[in-house]
């Protein structure tokens, strides 16, 4: 607490130093010139610190609406990517199920042609015993 008001003291103090060198350039017409020039200068400056401030808030304010634009396109991008790789990997999935589909047909028909092989070539000779046993049968007729 007694520091506290040790501080309070000191601001009271400064103020009024401040206050007295104020006065006594104020009694002084070439100083008092000076500060009114420094004070247009000062204000000047905050004028021109303040239009930069507004200037620098509105390319904030652009730049995050484009940071926003830009997040939204990437989260879009990227869902598309997900539902591309997707349907590439059903595409895959698919292509894959054909070719087995394609090689159990495949397969299917070498066994059916293979089949129809013996077939033919028992029936050709189910046919030649046919005319074998025709000619014997005519040989012992005649």
């Amino acid at each position: 607490p007694e520091v506290v008001k040790l501080h309070k003291q000191v601001e009271v103090y400064k103020n009024e130093a401040r206050a007295l060198r104020l006065q006594i350039d104020a009694q002084k017409p070439e100083r008092l010139v000076e500060l009114q020039g420094s004070l247009k200068i000062r204000g000047e400056e905050e004028s021109k610190l303040k239009d930069e401030i507004k200037t620098l808030k509105m390319v904030m304010a652009r730049q995050e609406r484009e940071l926003k634009i830009t997040k939204d396109l990437d989260a879009e991008y990227g869902k598309k990517m997900e539902l591309l790789v997707g349907d590439i990997q059903v595409s895959k999935e698919e292509s894959r199920r054909t070719k087995e589909k394609l090689e159990l047909s495949e397969k299917a028909n070498k066994s059916r042609q293979a089949i129809e092989e013996q077939l033919r070539s028992r029936a050709e000779k189910a046919e030649k015993k046919v005319r074998t046993l025709d000619t014997r049968l005519k040989d012992l007729r005649a």
